[in-house]
């Protein structure tokens, strides 16, 4: 038996699920399931549910403080938010300094923020090209789940909060992104030159899940 809470969906699948998402737990059963069979799994793994709670729930809080308005993240780095007689945003000390008419305006700040960041993001983006001489027009976009993509013809797009994250991790999403205008898939080939780059791709796509939840910030 177990005390955690959780909804049941059924479907036509031959085998169970649990699925953790905003702190909601599913657990995903055939049609036939019984109560006592569900419950029986939900307690096999509780442990690891709990486990997946808590650090969905240290998530949260740690993003906690850019739903709040209390701060901005540039580059894995927070800055306080603050206000004055200022044209256009600027970066004091670990402070950014918004116009006094976005104070007590909760949809225009966040017009603020995400033009900030989108011009933080293209600068970001440009000068890794141009380092790497890996030249190719971009887009930023406010894509709901994807940090970026490539289309057949390899047109390039990345998701604006990519200023959100840590350089290494922003620097593994355009790498990959740029190993898809030679390989439009994720077979051995395409993974074998992400790694000639990054090495240790696998560490890096492991921590970008960390910041997943930022692709639903500001909509």
């Amino acid at each position: 038996m177990t005390d955690i809470p959780y909804t049941v969906a059924r479907t036509k699948r031959k085998g169970y699920g649990i699925v953790i998402k905003d702190g909601a737990v599913t657990v995903r059963v055939p049609l036939r399931a019984t109560d006592k069979q569900i419950a029986d799994i939900v307690g096999q793994k509780s442990r690891w549910i709990a486990a997946k709670l808590e650090q969905q729930s240290k998530l949260k809080r740690r993003f906690e403080p850019l739903i709040n308005f209390r701060a901005v993240l540039l580059g894995g780095k927070f800055y306080g938010i603050s206000y004055g007689q200022t044209k256009a945003p600027v970066i004091q000390d670990n402070v950014i300094i918004f116009h006094d008419k976005h104070q007590n305006n909760p949809k225009a700040l966040i017009r603020a923020i995400r033009q900030f960041s989108t011009n933080f993001a293209a600068e970001y983006i440009n000068a890794f090209l141009e380092h790497t001489r890996a030249f190719h027009p971009f887009s930023l976009s406010n894509a709901r789940t994807k940090w970026g993509s490539c289309t057949s013809d390899n047109r390039l797009s990345f998701n604006w909060r990519i200023a959100c994250l840590p350089p290494e991790l922003a620097d593994y999403i355009i790498i990959h992104e740029l190993c898809h205008t030679r390989h439009h898939n994720h077979s051995k080939a395409f993974w074998d030159e992400v790694a000639r780059h990054i090495p240790d791709w696998r560490l890096l796509r492991n921590q970008l899940k960390e910041y997943a939840r930022l692709t639903e910030l500001y909509r």
